[in-house]
């Protein structure tokens, strides 16, 4: 579960741009249930998501698991490899991150948008080079189905969220029978984990699934968000009617003004 993160005042003008807190440092408060981020086109919605995944080692896969041994290693051909807390640092100053502080118990983490489901991004999964037994989001045949359907992307968002509770919610045993190179890396991320109390919920970063749905099942599918919440924490970006006139949520207001004037508006 996410608690909190703070993001510091940028000296590059990187906060005062995206959240006009007049280059204060500025912390975000998380609740275990509904967390709903709002804001303008290009305010910082989808940044704040991609942050919080990069806190948490994320790369692209559904959910943490072993980080790659090539991406650890300090160079080609050699021993030395990174803590995960140094290879965290690094993806965050590659990415041009400002310099943040996130509080999380450690429970793992999906990281949800439309085109993580694009069938290009899922072959690139299945070629991945070391399978491990995880629970897909995904099999084979549904990537080729999806390559020949003609479903609208409302539809297919409808079908992708009937997945959705069948997400992993625990990470991958600790690696046996592999060579010296992944066990090493295995060992590093087990001893990353092992360093969480991991007593909250397992949390779904979803970045605006319901773009593309019609109304009535953007009603829907904020009734579904909140049958999630049995089960998970939800940090969820949306420019909806419904996110605004949702009630006893956490609203994240990236832009105060805009939140009031959307939230007046009658429907």
């Amino acid at each position: 579960m996410i608690k909190s993160l703070t993001i510091f005042k940028s000296t590059k003008g990187f906060t005062r741009k995206l959240y006009h807190h007049n280059n204060k440092d500025v912390t975000f408060e998380f609740s275990p249930d509904i967390n709903i981020i709002t804001g303008r086109n290009g305010s910082g919605k989808s940044i704040l998501l991609k942050i919080i995944k990069t806190h948490c080692c994320i790369d692209d896969s559904t959910y943490p698991t072993m980080v790659h041994p090539v991406n650890i290693r300090k160079g080609f051909f050699e021993n030395d490899y990174y803590t995960i807390l140094e290879y965290i640092n690094k993806k965050l100053k590659n990415y041009k991150f400002p310099k943040s502080k996130l509080e999380w118990d450690g429970n793992i983490i999906h990281y949800l948008t439309p085109e993580y489901f694009s069938p290009s991004n899922m072959w690139d999964k299945l070629d991945s080079p070391y399978k491990f037994d995880n629970k897909e989001l995904y099999g084979i045949g549904d990537v080729i189905l999806n390559f020949i359907d003609n479903k609208s992307k409302g539809e297919n968002v409808i079908q992708l969220l009937n997945k959705i509770n069948n997400l992993n919610i625990q990470y991958n045993e600790p690696l046996k029978d592999v060579n010296d190179v992944w066990q090493k890396a295995d060992n590093i991320f087990q001893n990353w984990l092992n360093s969480f109390s991991k007593e909250g919920k397992p949390t779904l970063l979803i970045d605006e699934l319901d773009t593309n749905l019609d109304l009535d099942n953007q009603k829907y599918y904020w009734d579904y968000i909140q049958y999630l919440t049995k089960k998970w924490q939800v940090i969820v970006i949306s420019h909806s009617i419904f996110a605004f006139k949702k009630e006893n949520v956490n609203h994240i207001r990236l832009n105060e003004e805009y939140f009031n004037k959307i939230k007046k508006l009658k429907i």
